[in-house]
């Protein structure tokens, strides 16, 4: 109908390459991309096929090109991508992880691109050996801690090469691989350059000390004695 825009979008989204940044602007093989977007959170990440279907095509429709999947790992199941912590580490549900492949299959077959957030409203937990009460609000979805807790920094790395190195069976391809996904959020919000040092001092222990340890190695690194930091 004259109110169906699906047609401006080429078909599948990446069968023209990769994106990529030329000269300032979003491209492909055919030349400069634009994109229409919109965001989809928690249980919206994770259609059911049927609702999948449904709503690729209707977003199709309105001439959306983009969906950004944003807090896709804040809630346990079905809510979020989460299933139980296993031996200290966190696990997929499987169930979920089906659902959001499929979802991202029917996006992508109507010209829809991905951008996936991997670091948005995940709060590392005390089953997975961490201290999560008397955290400052500020502080809250580990977006602080996770710049300096080495362990938070192991496990999020090995979630990110868990989750991007996945095959989705739909599309025949790992995540890293596939040119539907337009481009990835390592981190949503930069926390700790927002809230600067100070906040440090508020954090309970561990992460205090972390902090200042770190802090202190940095200062020894830049200065050969107390006398010369206080003379800079």
């Amino acid at each position: 109908s004259a109110t169906d825009f699906s047609g401006l979008s080429p078909r599948p989204a990446g069968s023209d390459g990769f994106v990529r940044i030329r000269d300032g602007h979003f491209a492909t093989d055919s030349g400069r991309l634009k994109m229409w977007g919109v965001n989809t959170c928690f249980a919206g990440n994770f259609p059911t096929h049927d609702e999948a279907e449904r709503v690729a095509a209707h977003l199709a429709k309105l001439g959306v090109n983009a969906v950004r999947m944003h807090h896709h790992d804040s809630a346990q199941s079905p809510r979020g991508l989460w299933g139980p912590v296993v031996d200290g580490r966190r696990t997929f549900d499987p169930e979920m992880l089906d659902r959001q492949d499929y979802f991202l299959d029917q996006l992508h077959r109507r010209g829809i691109y991905a951008n996936l957030n991997l670091h948005v409203g995940r709060t590392f937990t005390e089953a997975e050996g961490f201290v999560s009460k008397n955290l400052p609000r500020a502080v809250r979805y580990d977006k602080y801690l996770l710049y300096f807790e080495p362990r938070m920094r192991e496990l999020f790395k090995a979630f990110c090469r868990d989750y991007l190195t996945h095959t989705n069976r739909y599309r025949g391809l790992r995540r890293v691989d596939d040119p539907g996904i337009a481009m990835i959020e390592i981190s949503n919000e930069n926390s700790f350059s927002k809230l600067g040092p100070d906040i440090a001092a508020q954090l309970p222990e561990p992460y205090r000390g972390e902090f200042r340890l770190q802090w202190n190695d940095w200062l020894a690194r830049h200065y050969a004695s107390t006398e010369a930091l206080r003379a800079a």
